[in-house]
């Protein structure tokens, strides 16, 4: 079942236009990893319809003419944005299943691909050790997966979207676009291994294990090393918010004018330009890259950073 109500618009001649949508879709027989018995498969889980899910949310759509061009103004310049919000949630699993994973799940009632794990309460000031809050909300500790709660963070982002300008002036033009993702949260499992001091025998270490825990009243965010590694036991200390603002393209270019390539007798049109990808992001992510495919990022290779330069030509 699907429901879309939008409205187009278009004001102060044509200057401001955009869309705005509404949409709840509901999504049968739900295609999703269903763990099975091993001892009989030989495999411990298998891809099959496991359910139902619901997505309702909002789109909208922006562009705006600051300036336009005319026979006293060579200017143009505008601006355009684009958005998302879209809030999924789990309506049933098959065979009146109440969830599907471990530490990731797909639950019903519940976004999907909601983390589900022990949460971590940092470090005792008094001696260094490692703290959790229980199933209560009490600090306590001991490390025990039957402390594990629903965290209310999903591993897909709520709000999408982009937005964007187009500068021109005579043959100049400049044109700029960034994209954003918010509240998205994934597990940093690269940060986990390079602050982890029992892995010290054969991996890297992270600077920040020079903040150990050392002297009573100290605080910190590194457990004294006497701890030793704290993998598995971690519960939600590396799952991080992963939202990001990035400027996902630039370009700057030049039409050459059409009265110098005439005396060529060659070329109709001709541009040169020169464009930059990825080149900044912002994010409170402390991993190569904030935008990734997977729950958890685990040394991924960062989306590059790409400088091109180019000639145009039509004969």
């Amino acid at each position: 079942a699907k429901l879309n109500i939008g409205v187009g618009f278009s004001l102060f001649e044509s200057r401001l236009s955009g869309e705005l949508d509404f949409y709840r879709e509901v999504t049968s027989d739900l295609f999703s990893t269903n763990p099975v018995s091993a001892a009989t498969t030989g495999f411990s889980s298998v891809t099959t319809n496991v359910g139902e899910l619901s997505n309702k949310g909002v789109d909208l759509q922006l562009s705006y003419d600051i300036l336009r061009k005319s026979s006293t103004n060579p200017w143009a310049i505008s601006v355009n944005a684009q958005g998302n919000y879209n809030k999924n949630n789990v309506e049933s699993l098959s065979d009146g299943t109440e969830f599907i994973g471990n530490t990731l799940r797909t639950a019903v009632g519940r976004p999907l691909r909601s983390w589900f794990e022990p949460r971590w309460a940092g470090v005792n000031p008094a001696n260094g050790e490692p703290l959790y809050l229980d199933i209560n909300g009490d600090i306590t500790n001991v490390y025990s997966a039957a402390n594990a709660v629903y965290l209310d963070k999903s591993a897909d982002p709520t709000y999408t979207g982009g937005f964007g300008t187009n500068i021109e002036y005579k043959g100049f033009s400049l044109n700029a676009n960034f994209s954003f993702a918010a509240d998205q949260w994934r597990n940093n499992g690269s940060l986990a291994i390079i602050e982890d001091v029992g892995l010290a025998g054969f991996a890297n270490m992270s600077t920040t294990l020079l903040d150990a825990w050392t002297t009573p009243g100290q605080v910190t965010s590194i457990p004294a090393l006497s701890f030793g590694g704290l993998r598995g036991r971690d519960g939600d200390r590396y799952l991080e918010d992963a939202s990001f603002l990035r400027l996902r393209n630039v370009t700057f270019s030049y039409d050459i004018n059409s009265d110098v390539l005439k005396s060529t007798k060659l070329f109709k049109s001709a541009r040169i330009f020169i464009q930059g990808t990825n080149l900044i992001t912002w994010s409170k992510w402390r991993g190569f890259d904030p935008e990734g495919n997977g729950a958890g990022a685990f040394f991924d290779y960062p989306v590059p950073k790409t400088f091109t330069f180019g000639l145009n030509l039509t004969l």
